[in-house]
């Protein structure tokens, strides 16, 4: 068996010794590459190649080579993915109903699959007591009906009877008119001519006694008759004077009688028989005025009947309607989304979330079940900028669950009044929708949250630098130009900016290279930058000219976003850094929020194409 050897004292401190002195060296090494390192950093250096010859600067400097390309404006907005066409399901129940079912969130129903179940007690309730109601209104509308009939009836017995005794009248007056009172008159006539013939018969008798009376006393004096017969002569003219006395008076009556006829019996009884006619007809019209009065009562009673028998089927039918509506079943394919409302509106507390036991209140909106072949982008835009936004304007969406995903959009829709949702914000803000050009549904999904980028304006082939190279000295706008003796000052006349990448009309040329920040050896010289040296009046009239975005990102320096410094730049940031710059007789102001700092990373832009030197 072999055994091992015990180590001894001098192996064991021999290979401690080893291992302390390579620990030793490695931190020499370390020292020696750190101090290279800082004399490196440090030590002045010539200019770049493509840099004028002369320019001392330090290593840490950050030039920038100014370019001619395409400086794209544009504004960055929030907002919500939606479908461009959504059928929204709506709580038509017309009650605030407690919600017994409902399927989940982002479930895929068929056409016809349940969807929301409501509590229908109440109205099934309401419902059975309409039926009721519905029932009695039929007996009233019954009842009215037959008493319009009988009051037909009785119209035309009355009608009748009031017609028979107008006739009745009519008929006694004609025998009257035609035939008592012509006999009555020729009567009358035949006893005055009887009454004329009796009278002159008396005269004649009267004229013949005393004929008789004037011989007998001829006679008598002569002696040949005797007075018995003068006597009887004499009494004989006395009866025919008498007789013809009466048959004056008899012509007389019989006369009187006639003109009494003539001038009164006839006008009494005409009078009596029209009259009475005229009550007859009176009697009619007013059988036939009281029978129209009745029956316009019943009939007004049988449509006010009818009315409400019209209005408690409405109402039935309604409730009929609203039971059936408390089970909501999809109208078509599709996942359920539910509704929330966006913002904190003044309502937006009204309406409880969708969940069984919460209450619906009618025509509140619960859930929408969208259609995925069509997309658009809901999304706010302030005031200050709403002006510059144009329908059919490009442009790309970023979604914040797949930054590296950019679709390209159109501006649909521009909101003309401000959200009223919105009313919380101190600026107004316009719904806005963009039309999602190139989707992908199955990345989709309704409410995920995007970020839009509309394109205001393209400049072509123009001369572009840094923000972060423009400065104000003396209220003039400047940049420091890398020059043969060193950095030398330039006054130049920038144009607009899109907060990375600022256009220069004039005081550089393509080729010139700039220092992105005031050198140290400048000192106070510089002056401050633009922004900083606005007055708050210019920053306001700035607003109403360029496009600014409240939420917009910070904007950094040259960086991975192309020539120009893209949107995605990583500058370093510097405590003397500022805004924008002034240009077109204003000063552009930053975003909110970096008002004094400069510009810094932006990991959540939308395009890294787009940078500030335009889309590639």
């Amino acid at each position: 068996m072999e055994t091992k050897k015990k180590p001894t004292g001098r192996q064991t401190a021999s290979s401690f010794g080893w291992g302390a002195a390579k620990w030793i060296v490695a931190g020499i090494a370390l020292v020696a590459v750190v101090g290279l390192t800082y004399a490196a950093l440090n030590r002045p250096t010539p200019p770049p190649a493509d840099a004028p010859a002369g320019a001392s600067m330090r290593s840490s400097d950050l030039l920038f080579r100014v370019q001619r390309d395409t400086l794209t404006v544009s504004a960055l907005t929030n907002g919500v993915v939606m479908t461009k066409r959504t059928i929204p399901i709506i709580n038509d129940a017309r009650a605030s109903l407690k919600v017994i079912y409902v399927v989940a969130n982002g479930t895929e129903v068929k056409k016809g699959d349940l969807l929301v179940e409501l509590d229908a007690t109440e109205l099934v309730e309401k419902r059975n007591k309409q039926e009721i109601d519905v029932k009695n209104s039929e007996d009233q509308v019954y009842s009215v009906q037959t008493d319009i009939e009988l009051q037909l009836t009785k119209n035309e017995t009355d009608e009748l009877a009031a017609e028979n005794s107008l006739k009745i009248a009519q008929i006694d007056w004609s025998i009257y008119n035609d035939g008592d009172w012509p006999k009555a008159k020729a009567d009358a006539v035949a006893r005055v001519t009887e009454a004329e013939g009796q009278l002159f018969l008396a005269q004649e008798e009267l004229k013949q006694s005393e004929n008789n009376l004037k011989l007998t006393k001829d006679l008598y004096a002569k002696n040949f008759e005797t007075l018995d017969q003068l006597e009887r002569d004499q009494l004989a003219v006395e009866r025919s004077r008498l007789s013809v006395k009466n048959r004056e008076i008899a012509l007389d009556s019989a006369r009187q009688q006639l003109e009494i006829l003539n001038k009164y019996t006839y006008l009494k009884q005409s009078t009596q028989y029209e009259t009475q006619l005229a009550q007859m007809a009176a009697n009619l019209a007013q059988e036939k005025l009281r029978g129209a009065r009745e029956l316009n009562k019943y009939r007004s009673n049988l449509e006010r009947a009818q009315t409400e028998l019209e209005n408690a089927r409405e109402l039935l039918r309604t409730l009929t309607d609203q039971v059936s509506n408390t089970k909501v079943f999809a109208p078509q394919d599709g996942m359920v989304v539910y509704f929330k409302k966006r913002g904190r509106g003044r309502d937006s507390g009204q309406d409880q979330d969708l969940e069984v036991g919460a209450n619906i209140n009618p025509k509140q909106r619960m859930m929408d079940l969208p259609d995925f072949s069509a997309w658009a982008i809901d999304t706010m835009v302030p005031e200050s900028m709403i002006q510059r936004i144009r329908e059919g304007q490009r442009a790309f969406i970023r979604l914040d669950a797949f930054p590296s995903l950019v679709m390209e959009g159109q501006v649909a829709e521009i909101g003309v009044l401000p959200d009223s949702s919105e009313w919380f914000r101190q600026v107004p803000q316009y719904a806005v929708k963009i039309d999602v050009l190139n989707s992908n549904p199955r990345l989709l999904k309704p409410g995920m949250s995007a970020k839009s980028e509309v394109i205001i304006e393209e400049l072509e082939d123009v001369l572009v630098v840094p923000i972060h190279a423009v400065h104000t000295h003396q209220g003039r706008t400047v940049v420091w130009v890398a020059g043969e003796l060193g950095p030398e000052i330039r006054e130049i006349a920038p144009g607009v900016n899109n907060y990375t990448m600022v256009e220069v009309r004039s005081g550089l040329s393509e080729g010139e290279v700039v220092i992105l920040d005031q050198p140290v050896s400048a000192g106070s010289a510089t002056g401050q930058r633009p922004h900083s040296m606005a007055s708050a009046e210019q920053r306001a009239d700035a607003q109403s000219s360029v496009p600014l975005m409240e939420d917009r990102p910070a904007r950094g320096g040259p960086g991975r976003g192309g020539r120009g410094g893209g949107r995605r730049g990583g500058g370093r940031g510097r405590g003397d850094g500022g805004g924008g710059i002034p240009g077109d007789g204003g000063v552009l102001e930053s975003p909110p929020g970096s008002a004094s700092d400069p510009p810094a990373a932006d990991d959540g832009a939308l395009d890294e194409r787009s940078g500030s030197s335009g889309r590639r």
